[in-house]
């Protein structure tokens, strides 16, 4: 059985004594010896990886994903622009092991994530689902909103992650300023807004029907 956090405690594993997201994090945590990277609760394991490394990353986070034996699991990956187009490929490694993943940009959105699922005891994959209020600031749940539960295809999550350095830039651009970059169109971005504010209940990937590739 993997080992469990006493009430209090992040477990950390020794792999991520440098991590940048530690001076981050409210809550205390403990080094432990783990498959994963972090196990915030008890039955939510999280796994880290990266699109500048992403050779690597695949190859470590799908044969951790094959040992874990966490109820539920998540993938989060660390988005450069410039290498963004390998968010797809980590993406699928997630899905393919029934993992849920969580693009994010800044540390400060991944130590929130950790902090924040301590609140949900009972099912801690709730913090990435948000209010529409929540999701208009730059919390945990706005990445997952914004890239997979409005199931964006791969072409319009490649635009995003070249053309915005960060969550905040995306939300304050508005659909104008989104239907400016390639993929989008005025349309498509004004329905895109309106799904993060949880005003309707849309699938974007029917939009485009020359472009059927999914996430």
């Amino acid at each position: 059985m993997p080992p469990s956090p006493s009430l209090g405690d992040i477990l950390v594993s020794d792999r991520e004594r440098n991590s940048p997201i530690l001076p981050l994090l409210r809550a205390p945590y403990r080094f432990v010896v783990l498959t994963p990277d972090y196990v915030p609760v008890p039955d939510l394991a999280i796994f880290l990886a990266q699109t500048r490394t992403a050779a690597v990353s695949a190859h470590s986070l799908e044969n951790r994903l094959l040992t874990a034996t966490y109820p539920r699991r998540l993938v989060v990956v660390h988005v450069e622009p410039a290498t963004a187009d390998m968010l797809v490929l980590l993406s699928d490694i997630a899905a393919a092991h029934g993992a849920s993943v969580f693009p994010y940009w800044q540390h400060a959105d991944l130590a929130h994530l950790l902090d924040e699922s301590r609140r949900f005891t009972r099912n801690p994959m709730a913090v990435l689902e948000t209010t529409p209020q929540h999701r208009r600031s730059d919390t945990a749940g706005t990445v997952l909103a914004l890239l997979q539960a409005a199931r964006l295809n791969k072409a319009k999550i490649r635009s995003i992650c070249h053309h915005f350095k960060s969550l905040r830039e995306l939300l304050q651009a508005g659909p104008e300023q989104l239907a400016k970059i390639p993929e989008f169109t005025l349309e498509s971005a004004q329905r895109f807004f309106q799904y993060v504010g949880g005003s309707v209940d849309t699938d974007l990937s029917t939009e485009d029907s020359s472009d059927n590739s999914q996430l």
